[in-house]
């Protein structure tokens, strides 16, 4: 476990889209298509997308893992990232309607990975996920 450093900041965290207590409505058991769009600051200095993640969770169940960016997946001696170079500044979500019936309210977390704690600084939102009987 890292310390926080004392004069650590953290990131500022900006969900673009989708904007919380959006409705999605499907006719069927069909899952539903969520653009997803953020961004992070630290000390005013853009974070890259390779340092981002998404992931939703709905009714207390495990989470979804969306996007995950390279940086998640590098060395823990600091070397380079194994595997693809994968950025997520914009990510696409496919959710239904999990294990209720009607709607679900789906938690969508934008994750900001920070090599300086042993924490990942994070901002949710929350959308429904519901039927509409065509």
């Amino acid at each position: 476990v890292l310390p926080v450093p004392e004069n650590w900041v953290a990131p500022t965290i900006q969900i673009i889209e989708p904007v919380g207590g959006t409705r999605f409505a499907t006719d069927s058991s069909q899952k539903v298509t969520i653009d997803l769009r953020g961004r992070a600051f630290r000390n005013g200095q853009h974070v890259p997308g390779t340092e981002l993640r998404w992931v939703a969770t709905a009714d207390g169940a495990a989470d979804v893992l969306i996007c995950e960016g390279a940086a998640f997946h590098a060395n823990p001696d600091g070397g380079i990232a194994v595997g693809p170079v994968t950025s997520c500044g914009t990510a696409t979500a496919t959710l239904g309607l999990g294990n209720a019936v009607g709607a679900t309210v789906w938690t969508i977390r934008l994750e900001v990975l920070d090599a300086q704690v042993d924490i990942t600084p994070s901002k949710s939102v929350d959308v429904l996920v519901e039927y509409i009987a065509g």
